[in-house]
């Protein structure tokens, strides 16, 4: 609260200074006050995330994966669909753009032995859930989440793996005291019913996604994934409900309702169409190259609990490219100074500039 309180003290110097637009780290903990305040006095706000430049509207939250339908149209009309599913081939390997991605497809992928289950995919607790507001959404945080969840499927009679995220160690956090406590809380015991499996990295993601009925989330990359998939995810929040592409449901009835429904009818209720499952594989396509700028920018990605070595190696290879990029970055001023929405990469700026693509 205090820091909340500081943070609006520091919006009112900004607003007496006649600053007309800032630029932030982030906007959770302190800085989601100071964005509130500064939207107020119609102040223009940019944010960064994941390699990632982006503007945030008045009324509304932005973030670095949001892409607008003008944006998917645009791309779709410039890149043939065998680049996408060339790319999504070469991220199913591990070598795509995204480090979550990359760590995620290690352990098992592939066993005969487990079938017909359903995998609750956790977050990271420690990470904040208010980049982006969703005021109708059925849960706070992801505590209130998992919680809930965990009391639900008590009604369970299916298998359920609940799988660790696999960056929780490089954010500083212990997962499997963290999902102890909460399971005491949801359940009244230290331990779960036998129908759950908890994974704590043993299964490869793309294994869990490709064989699992039922994927539950609170927002992310999976429900992105699933839908490549060809069926859609239980997301409590969602970046592609305008794309239809996961259940996202705003009361918890419906919630409870997916959660417990027969295996056979929920996959006919969630499968994808051959049209959805390519839209999907071109969201992720431009999230992944088009919008995070990772390779242009030469850098590493840095979590939480990461060292000094870590931090400084970051700093010293973006710094060796930054002449190198100059051009790159002059192009990404004109294209938000014009109204742009997001930063975008070396082999896509152009396009959009050219075509004045600057809504979008």
């Amino acid at each position: 609260i205090l820091k909340c309180l500081d943070s609006i003290e520091l919006g009112k110097k900004i607003y007496a200074e006649n600053i007309s637009l800032v630029f932030l780290g982030h906007t959770v903990y302190a800085n989601r006050a100071l964005l509130a305040f500064l939207r107020k006095k119609n102040i223009k706000v940019y944010t960064q995330a994941a390699f990632n430049i982006h503007k945030q509207h008045k009324k509304f939250d932005n973030s670095w994966h949001f892409i607008s339908s003008k944006k998917l149209s645009f791309v779709t009309k410039k890149l043939k669909s065998s680049v996408i599913l060339k790319y999504f081939v070469k991220r199913k390997s591990g070598k795509g753009n995204y480090f979550d991605s990359k760590s995620a497809l290690r352990g098992v992928k592939n066993d005969k032995k487990l079938n017909n289950f359903n995998t609750l995919f956790l977050h990271v607790f420690r990470d904040s859930p208010y980049n982006v507001i969703d005021k109708d959404r059925i849960f706070v945080d992801y505590f209130d989440w998992v919680i809930n969840t965990l009391k639900i499927l008590q009604d369970s009679k299916e298998k359920w793996i609940i799988r660790y995220h696999p960056s929780h160690l490089r954010w500083g956090e212990n997962q499997n005291k963290t999902l102890l406590s909460i399971i005491k809380d949801a359940v009244g015991k230290k331990k779960l019913r036998s129908n759950f499996i908890i994974d704590k990295g043993k299964y490869s993601n793309d294994f869990l996604i490709r064989n699992s009925t039922k994927i539950v989330t609170f927002n992310g990359t999976v429900q992105l994934e699933t839908a490549c998939y060809g069926k859609k995810s239980i997301s409590i929040m969602s970046y592609l409900k305008d794309q239809n592409l996961s259940f996202c449901p705003r009361k918890l009835k419906t919630y409870r309702e997916l959660l417990l429904l027969d295996k056979s009818l929920y996959q006919k209720i969630s499968h994808l169409s051959p049209d959805k499952i390519l839209k999907a594989k071109y969201i992720l396509y431009i999230i992944e190259n088009i919008h995070y700028m990772k390779k242009n920018l030469n850098a590493t990605e840095i979590y939480r609990h990461d060292g000094k070595n870590i931090r400084n190696k970051n700093f010293n290879k973006i710094a060796f490219k930054l002449k190198q990029n100059q051009k790159l970055f002059e192009k990404n001023s004109i294209y938000l100074k014009n109204g742009g929405s997001h930063t975008l990469t070396t082999n896509f700026i152009e396009h959009f500039i050219k075509a004045k693509k600057f809504d979008i």
